[in-house]
């Protein structure tokens, strides 16, 4: 495994995204609701860590980004984070609408991702 090094300078922190990414899919529940199905998905995380991965891209494939509501993509991001331990991670920011888009920019910062894989809103 290369290990993913955190540098810090006076000004920024700095992220090496070198490696091999995970960028996760979003399990569902087979419920009639299809909500985030959340024990899956830490599952996958779990396994994905034994393999020596260097991260994770949360809401990063097939749409995610777009396709669930804010609180559901919040709420898949605190899983990711939760269960990835040291290893960083990044959100799959995408919408419509460029102040939502901006928005969830900023609440998965705040959370403490290491970086954003960005679509511009359309």
């Amino acid at each position: 495994m290369i290990p993913t090094q955190t540098t810090q300078s006076e000004s920024a922190v700095t992220t090496d995204f070198s490696g091999l990414w995970i960028p996760l899919v979003t399990p569902f529940t087979k419920a009639a609701s299809d909500a985030v199905g959340h024990t899956a998905l830490a599952n996958l995380i779990c396994h994905f860590k034994s393999c020596d991965v260097s991260g994770f891209v949360a809401c990063g494939t097939t749409g995610e980004a777009a396709a669930l509501s804010k609180v559901e993509q919040l709420a898949v991001l605190v899983n990711v984070l939760a269960h990835a331990d040291r290893l960083p991670v990044l959100m799959g920011v995408s919408g419509y609408h460029l102040g939502e888009a901006i928005a969830c920019a900023q609440a998965a910062c705040n959370q403490g991702v290491q970086g954003l894989l960005m679509a511009a809103p359309h």
